[in-house]
């Protein structure tokens, strides 16, 4: 028998090199999700702190530190309550502008995303 189409089978077919991105653990787009979530939950963390506060002195707790001994015989400067709202609003703003940084950089994805498929 003669052997057909050896020339064929002695070629090496090299495969086609990967793509940077096929390599990577997670997609960026996937981490930019994930990294959302995180700031989202931050987020309401950080506004819940004064409601948790309250409800600590309300309980007869030290309102996490505010008032050590309590409400009662509580003798913080009256600047206590509002830098701890200053603290706190300058956090949640810091928290949504890396929500908003975050969003662009999905859309930006997208964005890249899409032309290439165009």
């Amino acid at each position: 028998m003669a052997i057909l189409g050896s020339a064929s089978t002695t070629e090496v077919r090299q495969k086609e090199p990967l793509e940077r991105y096929d390599v990577s653990i997670m997609d960026p787009k996937t981490f930019i999700r994930f990294a959302r979530i995180l700031l989202y939950g931050t987020a309401v963390l950080l506004a819940m702190v004064p409601l948790l506060v309250l409800l600590d002195l309300a309980g007869g707790g030290s309102g996490f530190g505010l008032c050590p001994t309590g409400v009662d015989s509580c003798r913080n400067p009256y600047t206590a309550a509002p830098e701890l709202s200053a603290i706190l609003t300058v956090a949640l703003i810091v928290v949504l502008a890396g929500v908003r940084v975050t969003t662009r950089a999905e859309t930006r994805l997208d964005g890249r995303k899409r032309k290439r498929s165009v």
